[in-house]
């Protein structure tokens, strides 16, 4: 090849690498939180109806003509409605939406109510920015995403830190394995006891209404636990506080790797007001653990 037509293939190439450049879209990070404060995005928030799902619809604009946003949702971010009597939500976040230049994207974000006695918002309730919630919050948030902590669980949660609800609510009798491994990070993060009872709320679904039900009896659930390694036959009694027995609990015993569970429930209607013992004793009749309960006398009373 001769140098002219090596210099003219040179010019050529540099003519498509500068092209290229020229036409390549700039991108910018940003978070949610941070991009509204520095307006390089706006924000427009309106609820879908209802909670505790994919209930907050964000509108994000980017007014930037020439340069892309990626947005990180920041986790455990509060918005507050413009009507009074609805919930607050508090949105799941840890997830990322591209804008392109001067363009508008919507996306409907996993959000939880935050306000437990206020009522559940209809559809285009317009919502904005209060807060962002605490360094446990957040990290809480974060890892009811990472675990993928069911909704009904991670609601409870989100209550804990906006209505200051006790640790021993964060439950669900449909899947109590997750609810201790949150309850024991979370506990952890807080730098509390691990509770030794707990305690399921009904979560009202109703449009309009409040969430936290009070047309349905709260149970106490109490889990007894030994390891696999412990061969004898165990037995799970209730006592009252005079030492009668109250009741036998027969069955009901979950079996996993980390051991045996079995989980002894109180109806604080049904259940007489009163103090029990909740014993596990082996073959032997030697007593194993000893829990006190609390039946009937408020809503958080041994909890």
């Amino acid at each position: 090849m001769s140098n002219l037509n090596a210099l003219k293939m040179a010019a050529i190439v540099l003519f498509i690498v500068f092209c290229n450049s020229a036409s390549a879209v700039i991108t910018i990070k940003t978070t949610l939180k941070r991009g509204m404060f520095t307006k390089r995005i706006i924000v427009n928030a309106i609820s879908n109806g209802g909670y505790r799902d994919k209930c907050l619809k964000l509108n994000i604009t980017n007014p930037n003509s020439d340069t892309a946003v990626s947005v990180f949702i920041d986790p455990a971010m509060i918005f507050g409605p413009d009507q009074p009597g609805y919930q607050n939500l508090v949105a799941l976040g840890n997830e990322t939406i591209a804008v392109a230049p001067s363009a508008t994207v919507s996306i409907d974000l996993q959000a939880y109510c935050g306000i437990s006695y206020a009522h559940s918002p209809a559809a285009n309730v317009s919502y904005k920015f209060l807060k962002q919630g605490d360094s446990i919050m957040i990290k809480t948030m974060t890892f009811i995403k990472q675990h993928n902590i069911s909704n009904y669980i991670a609601q409870s949660a989100v209550w804990m830190f906006t209505n200051e609800h006790p640790l021993s609510r964060v439950y669900s009798r449909q899947d109590p394995a997750n609810s201790e491994l949150l309850v024991k990070y979370t506990a952890g993060l807080k730098k509390i006891k691990v509770p030794e009872m707990y305690m399921e709320i009904k979560q009202n679904d109703r449009i309009g209404e409040a969430v936290v039900s009070v047309r349905d009896i709260p149970k106490l659930y109490v889990p007894v636990k030994w390891s696999n390694d412990n061969t004898k036959r165990m037995y799970v009694t209730v006592y009252k506080e005079n030492g009668d027995v109250y009741k036998k609990v027969d069955g009901h015993e979950e079996i996993d790797y980390t051991g045996h569970t079995v989980w002894v429930e109180f109806n604080i209607v049904n259940d007489a007001k009163g103090v029990y013992f909740v014993e596990l004793k082996d073959e032997d009749n030697l007593v194993l653990q000893r829990k006190k309960v609390n039946v009937g006398y408020s809503i958080e009373e041994g909890l």
